[in-house]
């Protein structure tokens, strides 16, 4: 018996066991492939769902229910090089009075010029007493360009509404305004911060209008920065620069000037700064607190 007949007559004899292996071994192969080709493909589509939210947009800073000058991103835009946007987001109720149809849980947006330019295909501007829906908004309100809506816009107060003091009843104002397009998802129909696959309930109005109305005029709460495709701006260069140009207004503070004859006697002699420091509520007289 030579060694290939030899060979031959050990692979028949234990055919089953090798049999076993060798479908082992291919269903170990499927399985690992399928693993990859599916997290591929779901790493595809969270990537598609991230451009549909931000379109072209890198960074963002939101405040919710802090506000700061508009002028802030205009002043970032000049000492970055960078296109940056000042939006001022509120949540608000839909509702379409003449089919009785409402949605509790809208985003309102208000945006201008600049805003288009986080897309290629960009966002038209609202002029005022117009508005510019989602389409997911438009389908369950039924409505369509021309149409008529009312929206009921949540006031922000200046004190945030955790802070002790403020008034449990959140005051709002409402507004009467008319589709003027609906936005689809390469228009940032779906814009939002949030990381999540449901489509918000977006409207949007002129940045103006919605300043005046709910009486924050040249305030925002969210800046967002896009990018300029050689990522050489980082969160810590944006973040010095953002430093480099925030002033106090954008903190909510008022810098004010005391008369001598406003300065309290005790105070008349000390070396502190005779300033006044007003904002969030409270005043700064010296080095005590009122």
């Amino acid at each position: 018996m030579n060694l290939t007949r030899l060979i031959f007559r050990n692979l028949w004899y234990y055919r089953k066991p090798y049999l076993a292996v060798m479908a082992g071994v291919a269903i170990s192969t499927a399985v690992l492939t399928g693993a990859l080709i599916v997290g591929d493909s779901v790493r595809f589509s969270l990537q598609q769902f991230t451009d549909i939210r931000l379109g072209k947009t890198r960074y963002a800073m939101q405040s919710n229910d802090r506000f700061f000058r508009q002028e802030l991103a205009a002043e970032i835009s000049a000492h970055a090089k960078l296109t940056c946007v000042a939006v001022l987001q509120v949540g608000g109720i839909a509702i379409n009075s003449d089919k009785n149809l409402r949605i509790n849980q809208v985003q309102i947006i208000g945006v201008d010029e600049q805003f288009g330019q986080f897309r290629d295909q960009p966002l038209p501007v609202p002029t005022e007493d117009e508005a510019i829906i989602s389409r997911n908004t438009a389908i369950k309100l039924d409505l369509k360009p021309g149409d008529e809506l009312l929206l009921r816009i949540q006031k922000p107060g200046k004190a945030p509404s955790n802070a002790p003091f403020v008034e449990e009843k959140t005051p709002s104002v409402s507004i009467r305004v008319r589709v003027a397009a609906v936005a689809g998802d390469d228009q940032l129909g779906r814009f939002s911060l949030k990381n999540n696959q449901t489509a918000p309930y977006n409207i949007f109005l002129q940045l103006k209008q919605i300043s005046r109305l709910l009486e924050l005029p040249g305030q925002a709460n969210l800046l967002i920065v896009a990018e300029d495709g050689t990522h050489d701006q980082t969160a810590a260069k944006l973040d010095t620069i953002l430093w480099k140009c925030w002033k106090p207004a954008d903190a909510g503070l008022n810098l004010k000037a005391l008369e001598p004859s406003t300065i309290p006697p005790r105070e008349a002699g000390s070396h502190l700064s005779s300033r006044t420091l007003s904002g969030g509520g409270g005043v700064c007289h010296g080095r005590r607190i009122v």
